[in-house]
């Protein structure tokens, strides 16, 4: 999504988006051919922002609320390192429960969160716990399961990732700015929940 598109939708001026990535909030926006393109964790990071901008009820800033962001990154970052050697030696069936079933309650328990360490603990765990169902895992189980076409697979596969997040992304922004983002975070939790069952019941 292009600048101005995202100044629409949350009626925000571009002069204050771009003042945001200048401070830091934004500071991993990417960019094509010099445009910048807001992807889904940068949408959720402005609503996030915008819906804390006069909120007092973790008592901190808004460039330091934003800093989860940071944190579930890194660690979804780090946490790929190590899944496959975790895949050599668990069953990813046993690994994709374990991890959606603590992604789906650190995104919940987030939304009830009164203390600012608590808050960052529960992104960092978020972040692991998304990292063993996400990007790295899903290549790995691609190329196994095709023995030709990999690229085509993979880029259905991510093709209907991008149109998920597309999707769900609005929505989520929308219950984030009109019943607040504990609700946004309950929300959440409820849709990771129900994107990633079909595949721990299969």
């Amino acid at each position: 999504m292009r600048i101005k598109e995202v100044s629409k939708r949350f009626n925000v001026s571009i002069t204050a988006l771009r003042y945001y990535e200048k401070v830091g909030l934004f500071e991993d926006v990417n960019r094509v051919n010099g445009i910048r393109e807001y992807e889904d964790k940068d949408i959720e990071r402005l609503s996030l922002i915008l819906t804390l901008k006069n909120s007092t009820s973790l008592g901190i800033m808004r460039g330091t609320f934003s800093m989860h962001m940071t944190i579930f990154s890194l660690t979804t970052a780090i946490g790929a390192l190590f899944i496959p050697r975790i895949m050599n030696k668990v069953s990813y069936k046993l690994l994709l429960t374990i991890s959606v079933v603590i992604a789906v309650v650190a995104t919940g328990l987030m939304a009830v969160t009164k203390s600012i360490p608590g808050f960052y603990l529960l992104g960092a765990i978020r972040g692991l716990s998304t990292g063993m169902f996400s990007i790295v895992p899903l290549t790995i189980i691609i190329n196994n399961w095709f023995e030709k076409s990999h690229g085509l697979a993979t880029s259905i596969v991510f093709g209907f990732s991008g149109l998920a997040g597309s999707i769900c992304s609005p929505i989520l922004s929308s219950f984030i700015e009109n019943f607040g983002w504990q609700t946004g975070y309950l929300i959440k939790a409820a849709i990771i929940l129900g994107l990633c069952l079909p595949a721990v019941l299969y």
